[in-house]
């Protein structure tokens, strides 16, 4: 887990780094390096919270939660967390050819770990830090979860990386999401799914620029409520 704290802290680094150089005049995006001590209070709450989730699953719910039977929760483990960034609306719809994405990408103090059974990503365990704390935020989204953890786990085989590097990106207002990776100081996003609005394919990583290039039309007509 360490190295995760460390390279996160790292890209929280440089988004504020790029805020500040691209955009002198305004505040630099909220980007708090996530500590070791964080990482350490994060994974137990989600161990804890993994403990509750044993609890949560019953016999009327288990396939909800995404388990093949009711007990099978009870040897579930969690896989390495996906820290999560935001992309706002607002920053979407002034995004022009040329300028750095990097600033677009916004902490969320909050990290997903997957829950896995023998191997097999059956759900998904969020923790957010609030104030000074790590709790649990959800529990479930198991085929989002699946989703996250296999494409995380292919593009770490692919090009031979820690899963520990790759990171969560989520455009809320579009209900988009990525797996994210930072190659050679830029930002490499890619799908879980296939989405026709932007000629997004699953698994076909593409440059943060260019992703956020193919949504800015989308954003500009968006009406601003929630997805």
């Amino acid at each position: 887990m360490r190295r995760t704290a460390i390279w996160f802290g790292g890209l929280a680094c440089l988004v504020a780094s790029a805020v500040t150089e691209a955009q002198p005049q305004r505040p630099a995006a909220p980007a708090q390096p996530v500590t070791p001590a964080d990482m350490r209070a994060a994974t137990q709450a989600a161990q804890n919270g993994l403990t509750s989730f044993a609890q949560l699953v019953t016999r009327e719910n288990f396939q909800a939660m995404g388990f093949t039977r009711p007990d099978e929760v009870r040897s579930a483990v969690l896989g390495p967390p996906l820290p999560e960034f935001m992309v706002r609306l607002d920053e979407l719809r002034a995004f022009q050819r040329g300028h750095d994405p990097l600033p677009l990408l916004h902490p969320n103090h909050r990290m997903t770990f997957p829950v896995r059974v023998a191997n097999a990503t059956r759900s998904a365990l969020t923790v957010e830090r609030r104030g000074t704390s790590w709790n649990v935020a959800s529990y479930g989204a198991p085929r989002y979860g699946a989703l996250l953890d296999a494409t995380r786990d292919r593009l770490a085989r692919q090009e031979s990386r820690d899963p520990a590097e790759y990171f969560e990106v989520r455009v809320p207002a579009l209900n988009v999401s990525f797996v994210g990776a930072r190659r050679d100081g830029r930002i490499a996003l890619t799908p879980l799914v296939d989405d026709a609005r932007f000629g997004f394919r699953a698994g076909g990583t593409l440059p943060a620029g260019d992703a956020f290039l193919a949504m800015v039309p989308a954003a500009q007509r968006h009406n601003g409520l929630p997805s």
